[in-house]
């Protein structure tokens, strides 16, 4: 489930965030940089996972537990960026929310670590495709799941705070939801 969340996150992004970001008062050399900060903050967080499961005698629970709130949180700050009346606000916003989500998707190297020490020998290779396989079949669906959220548009209103929930930021709150699903599995 991890592997498909953190895949569906991804792609689900993708095909919506150059429409987010020029929305929001951003440019195009802007939505490369938020593109290409998830990846950076996994390239980056991978090795940090490591060595925090290595120092603490291959135990995975915090490290996971780290990830889905960190990626929890990447995807409502995503999902708030329309909520800020100013464009750099709102972009900074979605950009930091991308640069949270990237660590908490680095948790695709604990799979794979757990995979070397738990898994018997035997059945090793046979666990690491399913796993590749899993994260293959979310990039296919993330695509689908954002042709779905193109449908959405409504106001929601909590005490005096309306915000509207459209289709380009109603991926945050699908990706914050996936995560707490998996986190509460």
């Amino acid at each position: 489930m991890i592997g498909l969340v953190d895949a569906i996150s991804y792609m689900a992004v993708a095909p919506s965030l150059i429409f987010y970001v020029r929305q929001l008062g951003g440019d195009k050399e802007i939505y490369g940089i938020i593109m290409s900060a998830f990846s950076l903050a996994s390239f980056c967080g991978k090795p940090l996972y490591g060595i925090w499961v290595d120092k603490n005698g291959n135990k995975f629970r915090a490290p996971y537990l780290a990830s889905f709130f960190l990626a929890i949180f990447g995807a409502l700050l995503y999902f708030f960026g329309n909520a800020i009346a100013n464009p750099r606000i709102a972009v900074g916003l979605i950009l930091v929310g991308r640069l949270f989500s990237g660590l908490g998707g680095a948790n695709q190297a604990l799979g794979f670590a757990y995979i070397a020490l738990v898994i018997p020998h035997d059945q090793q290779t046979r666990t690491s495709t399913i796993l590749s396989m899993t994260r293959i079949f979310g990039m296919a669906l993330g695509p689908a799941v954002n042709l779905f959220l193109s449908k959405i548009h409504t106001t929601i209103t909590i005490g005096g705070f309306s915000m509207v929930v459209d289709s380009l930021n109603s991926v945050g709150l699908l990706l914050a939801a996936g995560n707490l699903f998996v986190l509460t599995c």
